[in-house]
């Protein structure tokens, strides 16, 4: 029934970013071609509300069929989506700058830790909130970072919530983490095909909007999931960088090598592993096709 009720996500999804391209919206918010960035023509940036709407839409219709109860973790963590969306799709049309959007996010991080997610590898109330803040905003940023490349973010997220949701279907129960991964995780299918296409550019990105409300539910995901079920130190660590490893070294790498160079670690580049593998001598797809098998 989680399943069923989840996949809702994936035809809500796809249909909403078929819309969003037949929209004004889609003229307006571009990411235009810039020295600095991957893509080479002019692309619009608001599949994230493609995302978000299959996001809610399965969410929403694993509540209205039983398959999951509400609860307040729930709510914190859509309450987070809101706010990251809400502030991506301004900065995707105004480009707010990295202090506005930094706020956002440990907004965000504070509705959820608030609504219950805590981190339990340390016995001090205020250093695990700590620990728990710079996670979340942490792995926000690090798909921000990571939504460089045609397919990328959407893939390797799809990936991980797939993941999240085997084992809350199997090792550690939980209908939360199991019905938001499943939803999220058909709302990247649902928004793939627009955006990784086999012979042409992709139509459209999922711009901030997105890549931050993906990023942010995998961070909640990951505490839920491992802190609060697992209850050991070892099962709160493993998990979610095992199934995180690709973001998390990815964005530790782009950080290193942009303060070495002394460039803002804000700054978009093409100095990512996605871009590596390419000047190696893999095409576009087969860099994405080998970071997911990686992952």
């Amino acid at each position: 029934m989680v399943a069923l009720s989840a996949l809702t996500a994936l035809p809500l999804a796809a249909g909403t970013v078929w819309l969003c391209l037949r929209s004004r919206l889609a003229a307006r918010v571009v990411a235009a071609p810039r020295r600095d960035r991957w893509h080479e023509r002019e692309t619009p940036t608001i599949g994230g509300i493609g995302i978000l709407a299959g996001l809610l839409g399965g969410v929403g219709a694993a509540l209205a069929t039983g398959a999951l109860e509400p609860s307040s973790e729930l709510f914190g963590i859509l309450g987070g989506c809101a706010l990251l969306f809400a502030v991506g799709l301004v900065d995707d049309l105004r480009s707010l700058g990295p202090l506005p959007k930094l706020a956002a996010q440990v907004g965000a991080a504070a509705l959820a830790l608030t609504s219950g997610l805590s981190v339990e590898i340390v016995g001090n109330d205020m250093l695990a909130l700590g620990i728990a803040v710079v996670w979340l905003v942490g792995m926000t940023n690090a798909f921000n970072l990571l939504d460089n490349m045609d397919g990328l973010a959407a893939t390797l997220a799809a990936i991980a919530f797939a993941y999240f949701a085997v084992d809350a279907a199997t090792v550690h129960p939980n209908g939360l983490v199991l019905a938001v991964s499943l939803a999220a995780c058909f709302a990247c299918a649902g928004f793939l095909p627009f955006n990784l296409r086999p012979t042409r550019p992709a139509a459209i990105f999922m711009g901030d909007s997105g890549s931050q409300v993906l990023g942010f539910v995998l961070g909640a995901l990951s505490l839920e999931a491992s802190c609060k079920l697992a209850g050991t130190t070892e099962a709160t660590l493993i998990l979610p960088l095992l199934i995180l490893a690709v973001p998390i070294v990815d964005t530790g790498l782009v950080i290193a090598v942009r303060l070495l160079e002394g460039r803002p670690i804000y700054q978009g580049g093409r100095d990512h592993s996605s871009h590596r593998l390419v000047y190696s001598g893999l095409s576009e797809r087969r860099a994405v096709v080998f970071l997911a098998l990686i992952s």
